[in-house]
């Protein structure tokens, strides 16, 4: 393709951040970083422009700027704290923690570049308040006593109120902003105990770990963790271990197991309700984890990829035998191309078509099957087809059904993508639609309107609030996320630059919550095409985690949506799109989450990368040799399975980290065509004519299942509650999920 020999270049430029810090100690253990809303998410942008007109001026091939615009401090914020810097060097302690406390309580959104004195490495931005607990660890021992002075009367009536309410949010507010006080160990051993309680170990492991103190904060490090703690570090260890055991990280425990018996041979500690010597028990706990049973997952699909961390192994085989039912479906819109020549037809990677995508991305929830098309909603009874509310399936139709177009405005980049979610009570639905010019229909003047509509399930589709974006130039661009009583849903402004923000709503009242501007950057479009753009969030119990596609992967505080982290990566910087690279139809391609660690294909790179979810830090990243994966699937057994013209598996450990190390099928053909799933031992793929049931630990074929002879064909699948989904591009057929127990998760040990 034409940006390989770019995209090489730009390889051999990349480094791991933990390279260029190598000189900091780290602790001995590994590091790991770490639940109906329905949303029609199609962007058609830019706002009110004429996109019917020719731009004569505007060639298909396009140039993309590396550098991304995110809120970076200003010059005033950047002084302070280098006079801080300077008078903690002279040893002036009081005014250097005067004005460390004063910059950190102003509680600014801004960001600091904490790679900025290092060369060839991915920009990599945290908060100032980060920052300023980073500066306080590196303070002698006297400075941080008078900085307790100060603060910790604050601190520990956050912390009680915390301890004594249960309160996760009050006791992480004494982590993030009073980590080098005297309470911060405290909070986190019980927020760790919290998080472990509510079936969260991954999160429970981000606490503990923190438990850790760095012993040379002479950089900024890639992590923060306390000044000193008063819990042992045999103990904290050992619950290192149990967190990784309880999360499936098996292999991860048995080296950490290794490396606990030579650090703390004979350590006595609580462990269990017991006092034991740890190292005993972390080994017998590692043993008797090899025995124990799978546990059940969750038996809907209520959005894209099944979950929030957009991975789910589904629970059952899928029957292909036998046919269900049928909904019929509109063909989606499509775009005619006047601006480049000639207009590809195939979407490349797959077998997929401009003129037939597969744009539909059904849910399953409860009695329900819920498919979102264009300005419309398709609710019918999960085990007949049949419509659930009234005589029609589609009963919700949003906008002037005379002004909806049958295609997109001309010269349109990208097919529409209409996802769905759910959190089972109320329906969110983000809708972006186009109303046409009478005047001028051949030449397809546009305006575009964007909501946020409630709906009430009880009430079989009672509006209960609607809502435009915050800004005006902004549309909603993909599902929200129903995390508790918010939901929260990427925004994006098209032109030059793109803009991408995120926004949370309450869920009862569509009141907004909170509203944070991401970043800015360039785009095929460049303003002068319109682009269909479907961004998904994904999250964790932490943290809510965005691929812009524009250069950017950022975490955000999923309660207060304040910026955690924002890292960069190498853009493919030069396309054509009359000979489109066949990453830039990645889409949607949210992160994927998976124990502590993010996965992202974004669109504007042939590569694949992997981030640490609590710092950012990248850990590896592919080569160009990933540039047709189109979807990421989930993890199983160490590798990342990804599918695209095929599957692929690629290598998460060790020095092979990032490699693809098996594919099938080995031709050159292109078969696949739609979003596979995961069992815990099998992989279902679909093609056009058939699902194909791979091993996903060995990658070899299982069975082929036909479609055609069934009147179906492939397309993206969904399963759960009983039956499987293939949502084809113009009709969902659904066949039955059997119950089965011969679906066990394999060892850690099975033979590839």
């Amino acid at each position: 393709m034409s940006n390989r020999r770019c995209f090489m270049r730009q390889k051999t430029m990349i480094a791991n951040d933990a390279n260029k810090t190598g000189r900091r100690r780290r602790p001995a253990l590994p590091l790991a970083m770490i639940g109906c809303a329905v949303a029609i998410a199609v962007m058609w942008l830019p706002k009110g422009a004429a996109y019917g007109q020719v731009v004569p001026y505007a060639s298909s091939v396009y140039e993309l700027s590396e550098s991304v615009v995110v809120h970076e401090a200003d010059a005033s914020l950047m002084v302070q704290l280098e006079q801080a810097r300077r008078a903690m060097k002279a040893g002036q302690y009081e005014d250097a923690l005067g004005i460390l406390i004063r910059v950190a309580d102003m509680g600014s959104d801004s960001l600091i570049d904490v790679t900025g004195e290092l060369e060839n490495v991915p920009r990599r931005y945290v908060s100032v308040q980060q920052y300023c607990q980073a500066m306080l660890l590196r303070f002698p021992a006297e400075a941080v006593a008078e900085y307790r002075r100060l603060v910790d009367p604050a601190f520990a009536a956050w912390f009680e109120r915390g301890r004594q309410n249960l309160d996760e949010d009050m006791l992480q507010r004494v982590v993030d902003q009073g980590l080098v006080s005297s309470w911060a160990d405290d909070a986190l051993w019980i927020l760790g105990e919290l998080r472990l309680r509510n079936g969260d170990p991954i999160g429970a492991r981000t606490c503990w770990e923190q438990l850790l103190p760095i012993e040379d904060h002479a950089a900024f490090p890639s992590w923060l963790s306390v000044y000193d703690s008063e819990y042992s570090p045999a103990e904290v260890r050992a619950r290192l271990i149990l967190a990784d055991v309880l999360a499936g990280r098996r292999k991860e425990a048995e080296e950490e197991a290794a490396a606990f018996a030579e650090l703390h041979p004979d350590a006595v500690g609580r462990f269990g309700g017991r006092d034991v010597k740890l190292v005993d028990a972390v080994r017998t706990l590692i043993e008797e984890s090899r025995h124990w049973a799978l546990p059940h997952g969750k038996t809907e699909w209520p959005e894209f990829a099944g979950a929030a961390t957009r991975q789910r192994r589904v629970v059952g085989k899928p029957d292909f035998s036998r046919v269900l039912w049928q909904l019929r479906l509109p063909s989606p819109p499509w775009s005619e191309i006047t601006a480049w020549s000639p207009a590809p037809e195939a979407i490349p990677g797959s077998a997929e078509t401009r003129l037939a995508p597969l744009s539909y991305y059904p849910i399953i929830l409860g009695d329900y099957v819920i498919v979102a098309g264009e300005n419309t909603l398709y609710v019918v009874d999960k085990a007949t087809g049949k419509p659930a509310w009234g005589q029609e399936p589609a009963m919700l139709r949003l906008g002037d059904q005379a002004g909806v177009l049958s295609r997109l405005p001309r010269n349109t980049i990208g097919v529409p993508r209409y996802t769905v979610s759910s959190d089972g009570r109320r329906i969110y639905v983000p809708i972006t639609w186009l109303s046409a010019s009478d005047s001028e229909p051949q030449s397809l003047q546009t305006a575009t309107t964007s909501e946020l509509v409630c709906l009430d399930i009880q009430g079989q589709g009672r509006m209960l609030w609607r809502k435009s974006p915050p800004e005006a130039d902004l549309a909603f661009a993909g599902a929200p996320l129903c995390l508790g009583e918010q939901v929260v849903v990427v925004l994006r402004r098209d032109g030059a630059p793109a803009r991408v923000s995120v926004a949370a709503y309450d869920a009862a009242t569509g009141e907004l919550q909170w509203q944070r501007f991401v970043c800015s950057g360039d785009s095929p479009g460049r303003g002068l095409f319109p682009e269909c753009v479907s961004l998904l969030a994904a999250a964790d119990s932490r943290n809510l985690y965005i691929n812009t596609n524009m250069g950017a992967v950022a975490a955000l505080d999923r309660r207060r949506g304040t910026i955690r982290w924002i890292t960069t990566y190498p853009r493919a910087t030069r396309g054509d799109l009359a000979d489109p690279d066949p990453w830039m139809y990645r889409a949607p391609n949210p992160c994927l989450v998976d124990r502590g660690t993010l996965y992202v294909a974004p669109a504007d790179s042939p590569e694949v990368f992997a981030f640490e979810a609590r710092t950012g830090r990248m850990m590896w990243h592919s080569g160009p040799e990933t540039e047709r994966i189109r979807d990421l699937l989930g993890v199983i057994d160490d590798r990342l399975i990804a599918s695209g013209d095929r599957l692929y598996w690629i290598e998460l450990r060790g020095s092979g980290a990032g490699r693809i190390v098996a594919r099938w099928p080995d031709g050159h053909e292109e078969l696949g065509f739609g979003r596979g799933l995961l069992t815990n031992s099998t992989v279902y793929w679909p093609t056009q004519e058939a699902v194909y049931a791979v091993d996903a630990v060995t990658g070899r074929p299982i069975d082929r299942h036909e479609l055609l002879s069934k009147g179906a064909a492939g397309g993206n699948l969904a399963a759960g509650g009983g039956v499987c989904l293939i949502a084809e591009p113009t009709r969902v057929t659904a066949f039955p999920l059997l119950e089965t127990d011969s679906d066990q998760q394999r060892p850690d040990g099975a033979k590839r």
